[in-house]
């Protein structure tokens, strides 16, 4: 887990299978409330930037590339 700026937690799930391999769901987790949103499923990999939000690539994507997402407000 990552801690963000705001308190959140950026939290990483290895959901690899035999036949797949470094497969990973990245949630928000906030640790006052517990609650946690999902923000990437099926992704390869998966770099914090701050200011930006996650980049991260796309196993189900259309098309092949990385891909930003900004993380939602608290």
């Amino acid at each position: 887990m990552a801690p963000l700026a705001d308190g959140r937690l950026l939290s990483r799930l290895d959901i690899s299978e035999e036949e797949i391999k470094h497969e990973f769901e990245y949630a928000l987790v906030d640790p006052d409330t517990g609650d946690y949103e999902l923000l990437v499923e099926r992704t390869g990999e998966a770099a914090l930037v701050e200011g930006v939000g996650l980049l991260y690539l796309d196993l189900e994507a259309s098309r092949p590339g990385i891909w930003t997402l900004p993380f939602p407000p608290r």
